[in-house]
C-alpha cells in the first residue's frame, strides 16, 4: 500500500515512519530544503507522556543533547480567556535537530523523501482523496503522485471541496 505524506514536520515524519513499520510504501514531500526539513520559527515544548508512547511503540529514542532546549517542569497556557497548566515534566525543543533526527529514522525504514516538493491539489474520485499532484520547487511541470492513504500534515489545503474527517471528529467526551 502506498501512503503519500505531505509534510516533514514530526507529526509528517512520525505519520510516514509508522506506515514504514506497518508495511507501506511511504513517500514524503516537503516544501523545504532537505537540510531545512523540520525548522520551525516556534519553540516545542512536550511532555514525556508522548516521548515515552513513541519509545515504547516505536523505538524512537527521546529527545537527547542538543536536542533539548531546556526541560520544563510545568507549562502555562493563558489567553485571554482561559489559563491552564500542564504539569509533569518534558522538555522544550530544538525542533530542527529533532526533526532532522526523526528524518534520517524514517530514512532508515524506507521512507523515501522528496524535498522541495510541493503539493499542489489532491487527486480526487468518487472514493475521496486518491494522492496529490505535486511540483519540484522552480520546475514548471508538475507530476502525480497516486496512494492510497494521503495524510495532510502541512495544512497544503489541496482539497478544496472534498470532505475531510478530521482526527477530533473522533473523539468522544
Amino acid at each position: 500500500m502506498k501512503v503519500l505524506v505531505i509534510g516533514g514536520g514530526p507529526g509528517g515524519v512520525i505519520s510516514g515512519l509508522t506506515s514504514a513499520k506497518l508495511g507501506c510504501k511511504v513517500v514524503l514531500i516537503d516544501a523545504k530544503p532537505y537540510s531545512e526539513i523540520g525548522h520551525k520559527t516556534c519553540g516545542d515544548a512536550i511532555t514525556l507522556g508522548p516521548l515515552n508512547l513513541l519509545e515504547k511503540e516505536l523505538h524512537i529514542e527521546k529527545p537527547f543533547g542538543e536536542e533539548v532546549a531546556d526541560e520544563v517542569r510545568q507549562l502555562k497556557i493563558k489567553t485571554q480567556k482561559i489559563e491552564f497548566a500542564f504539569i509533569g515534566d518534558g522538555y522544550t525543543l530544538n525542533r530542527h535537530i529533532y526533526g532532522q533526527r526523526l528524518l534520517r529514522e524514517a530514512e532508515k525504514y524506507g521512507v523515501e523523501v522528496r524535498p522541495e516538493t510541493k503539493a499542489i491539489k489532491a487527486i480526487v474520485d468518487s472514493t475521496g482523496v486518491k494522492g496529490a499532484v505535486v511540483k519540484k520547487n522552480g520546475e514548471k511541470e508538475s507530476y502525480n503522485i497516486h496512494a492510497k492513504i494521503t495524510i495532510d500534515c502541512a495544512t497544503a489545503e489541496i482539497t478544496e471541496g472534498v470532505k475531510a474527517i478530521h482526527a477530533t471528529e473522533f473523539i468522544k467526551d
